[in-house]
């Protein structure tokens, strides 16, 4: 192989590399997201299919505020709102504050408060389904288990392969099938299609 091919083929792959490094730093996050949520789908799976209807990646108009939600969960124990994050690192936070801080060895990263956020899906939920009555709603965030968790908060804190068994704690019925069947029918209802969907407001 001539030298000018080499150092032509050297600095393509020197471009290729840091192309990867660049993608890495700006998808990095919403990749490890997105992997995060398709973990969490699969686990849910294993809910009896019967008392619990699972929508994953749940978008609403609130009006004319976006709510992107990970995972909805239609039951005859509640509705269960879930939002699902991927990070690692030591993450501390409370019930109340305006933000949590993720720690990576001396590197500190802040985040929007997911207990917050997921208030704002649940609101989001609680408007499109206000004319059907009153239902019992579960705010859930859930973390891998890359992450150790340092939060202080009345919501449920859990890690991924705890969900499912958190979520049949709740074993008191609270929303009869015919209540549950229009719930079901509402969000599929409301619930945007990519083409139509706006531009959510991120904090992740």
């Amino acid at each position: 192989m001539k030298p000018t091919i080499i150092n032509t083929l050297g600095f393509l792959l020197l471009i290729i590399f840091f192309a990867l490094l660049f993608t890495l730093k700006v998808y990095g996050p919403k990749i490890r997201g997105y992997l995060g949520e398709i973990k969490v789908a699969s686990l849910l799976k294993k809910l009896d299919p019967s008392y619990y209807t699972i929508f994953n990646n749940v978008t609403l108009n609130n009006n004319g505020l976006i709510a992107q939600i990970d995972h909805v969960i239609v039951s005859n124990f509640g509705i269960f709102v879930i939002e699902t994050k991927n990070y690692t690192g030591w993450i501390y936070g409370s019930e109340k504050s305006m933000s949590w801080t993720q720690s990576i060895y001396k590197n500190k990263y802040k985040f929007y408060n997911p207990v917050r956020q997921n208030q704002g899906h649940i609101l989001a939920l609680k408007d499109i389904l206000r004319d059907l009555g009153y239902f019992n709603y579960i705010s859930i965030i859930t973390f891998s288990r890359r992450a150790l968790l340092k939060t202080n908060t009345f919501t449920e804190i859990v890690y991924f392969d705890e969900l499912v068994r958190t979520i049949e704690n709740y074993p008191y019925k609270s929303i009869t099938n015919r209540e549950k069947v229009k719930i079901i029918s509402r969000i599929n209802s409301k619930n945007l299609s990519p083409k139509r969907r706006g531009k959510e407001i991120s904090f992740d």
